[in-house]
């Protein structure tokens, strides 16, 4: 008898909208440690749930009590100009007490099998660099493709002092949450908002800058992203024009995080969920990220934290703004059809990406 049998470890696939309570306490439970990990909201949950493309849960319980889950969201990508379904392995987490047991093995073969039922080319995930997340993945026949930073740039030292419980460097962080305000955009641009009207100028935007790596947008989910995120979160898209054309992108929204271990004090956070531009209007991009950080400062924002694949422009630009590396993570893969393994084949050198 194995292990998982032994131990009586069984997975079921879930209805996330019925399970919300099991899922936060699970993640929650699993990561309680682990600082660079915020915990999870129901709010989040049940926002990422309305998520309008397939996004399914298992659950692995121990004499019915959960100690472990898995999710997979379906994502439609563009991988060095093949167009294939990938399941994204949005969450992964097995309690504590719990591992070293197969079950991350059990969960991540679900998943898999999922996969190949709903027709998905590939697999992938996340995993940082230097934790064992990312050695299971390897263990397990992924790959790590390529790799992207986390950056955090701090706007009110003195709440994020506290919230790291490092009153020492309260006058590094100080000089950090100084905003550079000489920097204006010429005449030849415009910040707007976004609205439907531009969905085609952002196509035509992605097309041209040539990624190895994009999503394709549907319709649907163009409008879940764009419209949905602020009715759950004060969220705001800002598009850059020049001459009347998209150049340039810039989505954010804001949360309320709790630092695991200094849980006295809440940090308001605001997320770069997408941040980029063709190629020639970078500095234009960068005047909209300070402008958009200016106005965080007044609205109370305490932190803001951006994801970028590393040796690009982006990588430039967050750092001339006075962002700082946090988190070094992997795009793991692993093709699961002859389309997958042939889109896959390649190096992925220019890339943008998102979560839910």
């Amino acid at each position: 008898m194995g292990d998982l049998e032994k131990n009586n470890i069984v997975i079921e696939e879930i209805l996330a909208e019925g399970k919300i309570d099991d899922i936060e306490k699970v993640f929650n439970k699993a990561f309680k440690d682990y600082e660079t990990i915020f915990e999870v909201t129901k709010e989040e949950l049940k926002w990422e749930n309305s998520f309008p493309m397939n996004n399914a849960y298992f659950l692995a319980k121990c004499f019915e009590n959960p100690v472990g889950l898995i999710q997979i969201v379906e994502r439609i990508v563009n991988v060095n100009g093949s167009v294939i379904k990938v399941g994204m392995v949005a969450k992964v987490a097995v309690l504590d007490e719990y591992r070293k047991r197969g079950i991350f093995k059990l969960l991540l073969n679900k998943a898999e099998l999922y996969a190949k039922s709903r027709g998905y080319d590939a697999i992938v995930g996340y995993a940082n660099r230097n934790e064992i997340i990312s050695q299971l993945f390897l263990k397990y026949s992924y790959r790590a493709l390529v790799c992207r930073y986390g950056v955090v740039r701090v706007l009110d030292a003195d709440i994020m002092a506290k919230a790291l419980g490092r009153e020492e460097i309260i006058d590094l962080l100080r000089d950090m949450s100084e905003i550079t305000s000489s920097l204006e955009l010429t005449e030849e641009y415009e910040i707007v908002d976004y609205n439907p009207e531009y969905v085609d100028g952002i196509k035509e935007m992605i097309e041209e800058m040539k990624f190895d790596y994009y999503p394709i947008f549907a319709p649907k989910e163009m409008e879940w992203r764009f419209e949905k995120i602020k009715q759950e979160f004060e969220a705001d898209t800002k598009l850059l024009l020049c001459k009347n054309r998209v150049v340039g992108l810039l989505r954010c929204s804001i949360k309320n995080f709790w630092f695991r271990k200094k849980n006295e004090c809440a940090v308001k956070n605001l997320t770069i969920d997408d941040c980029f531009a063709v190629g020639n209007h970078v500095e234009a991009l960068k005047i909209l990220v300070n402008i958009r950080l200016s106005e965080a400062k007044k609205q109370g924002i305490h932190n803001v934290v951006a994801f970028f694949p590393v040796n690009t422009t982006s990588q430039k630009m967050f750092e001339d703004l006075k962002f700082i590396s946090e988190i070094d993570t992997v795009l793991m893969v692993k093709s699961l059809s002859s389309k997958g393994e042939l889109a896959f084949s390649k190096k992925i050198r220019n890339f943008f990406d998102y979560y839910i």
